[in-house]
């Protein structure tokens, strides 16, 4: 009688992966906005770089900043409509350690 072995393959990827919401009214008293970023996949989301279509927005967003697994960071945005052409939208692009690198939104 011959006992064979038996091996389980395990093809487990562990991934950041990037979601984004945003609060595009301001908060009372403030005319800064909020987006969300969401870490929704398996392993720690890694921001690497951004860029905004439009130098008329301030965004509180830091370089190379770490989304933990599971985790959420909120960034507050100011458009200033002075410095914006009439009527265009503003993008913004994030490149993170995730698949696509590239994740782009348009801010209200």
């Amino acid at each position: 009688m011959c006992l064979g072995s038996v091996f389980f393959l395990c093809s487990c990827r562990f991934e950041p992966r990037l979601e984004i919401r945003i609060d595009g009214k301001p908060k009372v008293g403030s005319s800064s906005k909020t987006l969300t970023l969401f870490n929704r996949g398996s392993a720690d989301l890694i921001v690497e770089d951004y860029v905004v279509s439009c130098e008329c927005t301030e965004i509180d967003l830091i370089r190379k900043q770490k989304i933990l697994s599971g985790d959420s960071l909120s960034i507050k945005y100011k458009i200033n409509d002075s410095l914006s052409a009439s009527g265009s939208l503003v993008c913004l692009t994030i490149k993170a350690n995730t698949k696509p690198q590239l994740t782009s939104v348009f801010l209200p």
